[in-house]
């Protein structure tokens, strides 16, 4: 990943928004896509159509899990990216977490 630092200079009708903000994007991206990604992100923020963006710094980023913590094994990462809908991976979950409650029920009877 490359993390860039930027100026923003947005004008609006009544005052200049001048900002330092970063931008973290796929390792290679050239300078030119990042320099259009940021302006498009500080038009957003700003409400402004035409910031000007200066490139101030590049830093190359990796990230390494320190500690993992109880919390995690409680996530469900399956159908959660690439081309899986994520409203999809949410009716499984539904339906699974629906089927082990009926399995529990149907065996609470039984053994009544």
């Amino acid at each position: 990943m490359d993390f860039y630092m930027y100026k923003s200079f947005c004008p609006r009708w009544y005052a200049i928004i001048k900002d330092i903000r970063h931008i973290v994007v796929p390792k290679g991206t050239p300078e030119a896509e990042v320099v259009d990604l940021a302006r498009k992100g500080s038009n957003s923020l700003t409400g402004s159509g035409s910031c000007d963006i200066k490139l101030l710094q590049k830093y190359h980023m990796i990230i390494q899990p320190k500690k993992s913590y109880a919390a995690l094994t409680a996530l469900n990462f399956h159908g959660t990216f690439g081309s899986v809908d994520t409203n999809q991976g949410i009716e499984e979950v539904d339906s699974s977490v629906q089927s082990e409650a009926t399995k529990s029920y149907d065996d609470a009877v039984r053994g009544l």
